[in-house]
């Protein structure tokens, strides 16, 4: 399977960000050094050679391969200076999420509240984002239908059930995706946009059939990149914004 898996990245349009928290100018000063001299164009040659890699090979080091990629003039950046946007969720947004059903659980009406939420620990597997028998509500924000493409409902005859959720207060979030810092260089705003899409591509790569072996690897970059999984840190993320 070597072939270009590159993914296409969703970005939606302009919003207002809000601040980072503290320590945010001493990682952006950090920051701004390491893109100083940093090499975009041995960037852009290691990122098309990434994506002719074979994801479904079980042995592929992804983390040795992602840090070949980000790795300039031998510097390896630290995981705090790699960049996301941070965002604010008003209250009354909607977030949804789509969920096969039962035939006859629909047609008998037999929806209980256990089926609005995540599922329960037993039956989990492997996602992109969670590992077996680990429960994590994947939503969308957005279109209601672009919630069925995530949850691969292409069938017209597919029973499933479509849920809102509404959000009662503010939630604060690190987006995974494209990310400009505004306080950077023309050259450096660059570097950050085409890094940051690049990280964001490596948490999308396409499953098709190969769907353990590629979540396997979104989970190692989680927990090595971007902390997910450590306790404290929220799970509650925002891919690809």
């Amino acid at each position: 399977m070597k072939r270009d898996s590159s993914p296409k990245i969703w970005v939606p349009e302009p919003t207002g960000t809000i601040a980072p928290p503290a320590q945010a100018a001493e990682v952006a000063a950090l920051k701004r050094a390491f893109y100083s001299k940093f090499d975009l164009m041995s960037f852009h040659r290691k990122r098309k050679k990434f994506w002719e890699l074979d994801f479904s090979n079980p042995e592929l080091d992804i983390i040795e391969a992602i840090s070949t990629v980000i790795r300039s003039n031998h510097r390896q950046p630290v995981t705090s200076l790699l960049p996301y946007m941070w965002h604010e969720f008003p209250a009354g947004t909607l977030l949804w999420r789509a969920r096969r059903m039962n035939v006859v659980n629909v047609q008998n009406s037999k929806i209980t509240d256990s089926d609005l939420w995540e599922p329960p620990k037993a039956f989990v597997s492997h996602g992109r984002f969670n590992l077996k028998n680990d429960p994590l509500l994947y939503t969308c924000i957005g279109l209601p239908i672009d919630t069925l493409t995530e949850a691969r409902i292409h069938d017209p005859d597919t029973r499933f059930m479509l849920i809102a959720y509404e959000i009662s207060e503010p939630i604060r979030l690190r987006g995974i995706g494209r990310a400009i810092d505004p306080t950077l260089t023309a050259r450096q705003q660059r570097i950050e946009k085409e890094l940051s899409e690049f990280m964001a591509e490596t948490m999308s790569i396409p499953a098709e059939s190969d769907e353990a072996v590629v979540y396997a690897l979104t989970q190692k970059i989680l927990e090595h990149y971007w902390l997910f999984g450590i306790s404290g840190v929220d799970r509650f993320w925002c891919r690809a914004c």
